[in-house]
């Protein structure tokens, strides 16, 4: 017996729709008149639908209905759309404050004195009204690396110490505390990392976790070390999984593609190498498995650094949390029904260029997180090759770069906080050197977003009647400032843009998903205030 699908209960073909990827969704939706009505009145197929839009996926563990759910997130992208906020409120920081963190609605702020983080979690709704909380240590800290979904933040420390020949080194570890507590992790065997000992009191230091891993990278200005370190640990079991050596000066950052693929820029190269974590150490250290050069520069040019960002991090999403069931924690979770898809955010790299005796450059490109991955995929078959056996692919730029980037020339903006990404969209602030204040810019580029916009207003151009305020850019240019470079180059990557009505006059700008933060700085040096917008 022959089953139609016309046939099949309307519940089931709703579960078969949401199922589909939007644009057969659409398709669908023009075949018949009974397929179009079920796809327009099943609220589960438009929240479908306007999950996959907004490159979202819904949260399990929300009791919202989901005709709430569906009314929040569209109110939200139009939010958005639009870069209008449903409040704003200024919150101000404790003194001292200067260094930062902002991950998953909580903002973390370090001092000068250097044995405390401050934190807050940010207001969601305009009656919050939230407080700081810190956690202090009696070492100095150097560096610190929250994460929220865990109730973790890892405190790295040094305390001095007098070896027997009269010299004093510094012992570096890494606490584990819990979040909502200060106290020890509850998960993690050693409270402690022991890292090393340093003739350094202030290595410069960049710290991920991602899933089970934590990565500390020291880089050592001075002649005390000789090579900049790389260290991955289980932050849980306190085993090393891994540790090489590097050239002094090549690397400073970080960015985990995914829990055991790990990208680390190479200034001496020129390029970003991505490596494969083991999962113990080995005879050997661990060599790239592909390697994408960076554009070649000019003579008297050179990459000084490269800061990569994306957020939020792989193994953060609900399906993560570690303490669903402790009210302590818990306070500090976002009680969001929607989530960023996390395999569907953009990956910011912010270059800064050095000439012998003309002024510095910043320029910042952006990339698609998942196009990384495709990469590695297409050109490494791990499960044939042994990377610390086998040379590493390399791929110039003229193949993997210009359809997949976009480039700016960022001098001019005042986007010094990397915390200026999240998901899918990125936001821009330039100098406000006259006063009166500057709009913020912010670049969606989620392809969907592109795709609509082109629906509506056909390739490039503006926006009929708001020629100013929305944009989309698709088109392939030439990367400026041209002289930088030995030859042109390309990038493509489109976005839709939105400027704000509002003129701002903010020394700095960071996002996460529901909110903008602007910074504004003391004249004396640190953090002043902080004022969230928050758009939902």
């Amino acid at each position: 017996m022959t089953t139609h699908l016309f046939s099949l209960p309307s519940e089931l073909l709703i579960q078969i729709i949401c199922l589909l990827p939007r644009s057969d969704i659409y398709a669908f939706q023009l075949t018949n008149k009974f397929l179009c009505n079920i796809i327009r009145s099943s609220v589960d197929v438009q929240y479908h639908i306007a999950l996959t839009s907004s490159c979202s996926e819904d949260n399990l563990y929300s009791s919202l209905p989901i005709s709430e759910k569906l009314s929040v997130l569209r109110e939200r992208e139009k939010a958005w759309s639009l870069i209008k906020p449903r409040f704003t409120k200024v919150i101000n920081a404790p003194d001292h404050a200067w260094r930062y963190q902002l991950l998953a609605g909580v903002i973390f702020l370090g001092d000068f004195e250097r044995n405390t983080v401050h934190f807050l979690r940010l207001p969601s709704d305009e009656s919050d009204e939230p407080q700081w909380e810190k956690i202090m240590t009696v070492s100095s800290i150097v560096e610190f690396c929250p994460v929220v979904e865990y109730d973790l933040i890892a405190i790295m420390t040094t305390t001095p110490k007098t070896q027997e020949d009269g010299q004093i080194v510094y012992r570096i570890e890494i606490g584990l505390h819990q979040l909502s507590s200060g106290k020890p992790h509850p998960q993690a065997r050693e409270h402690n990392i022991s890292v090393m000992d340093s003739l350094s009191e202030k290595p410069v230091v960049y710290i991920r976790i991602v899933g089970e891993n934590l990565a500390p990278i020291f880089s050592f200005d001075g002649e005390q070390e000789k090579n900049d370190q790389i260290f991955v640990f289980k932050w849980r079991s306190g085993e090393l999984k891994e540790k090489w050596l590097a050239e002094h000066g090549s690397s400073a950052t970080c960015l985990f593609l995914s829990e055991n693929l790990l990208l680390i820029p190479n200034q001496h190269n020129n390029s970003l190498d991505i490596f494969r974590i083991p999962e113990r150490p080995g005879s050997l250290p661990p060599t790239p498995i592909v390697v994408l050069d960076l554009p070649t520069l000019a003579v008297g040019y050179r990459y000084r650094y490269i800061f990569p960002r994306t957020k939020p991090d792989p193994f953060t999403s609900p399906a993560y949390f570690t303490f669903r069931e402790d009210e302590g924690s818990n306070r500090l979770l976002s009680k969001r029904s929607f989530f960023p898809k996390e395999e569907e955010t953009i990956s910011v790299f912010q270059l800064v260029v050095d000439h012998i005796w003309r002024r510095r450059t910043i320029l910042t490109f952006v990339m698609q997180t998942r196009a990384i991955l495709n990469l590695v995929e297409m050109h490494y078959a791990h499960d044939q090759r042994d990377p610390k056996e086998s040379a590493p692919v390399i791929l110039p730029y003229a193949i993997w770069g210009p359809s997949a980037t976009r480039w700016f020339s960022s001098s001019d903006y005042a986007n010094t906080w990397v915390a200026s990404s999240w998901g899918q969209r990125y936001v821009q602030l330039k100098h406000n050197f006259d006063g009166n204040g500057v709009p913020i810019i912010v670049m969606d580029f989620n392809p969907r977003s592109v795709q609509d916009w082109q629906r509506r207003n056909g390739r490039g151009g503006n926006e009929e009647g708001n020629p100013h305020r929305k944009w989309c850019v698709s088109s392939l240019d030439v990367v400026e400032p041209f002289e930088i470079f030995a030859e042109d180059v390309h990038g493509g990557l489109p976005y839709v843009a939105t400027a704000t009505e509002t003129l701002y006059t903010f020394h700095g700008l960071m996002m996460d998903d529901e909110r903008i933060l602007g910074v504004k700085d003391k004249f004396s040096g640190g953090i002043d205030s902080i004022e969230v917008l928050y758009l939902g």
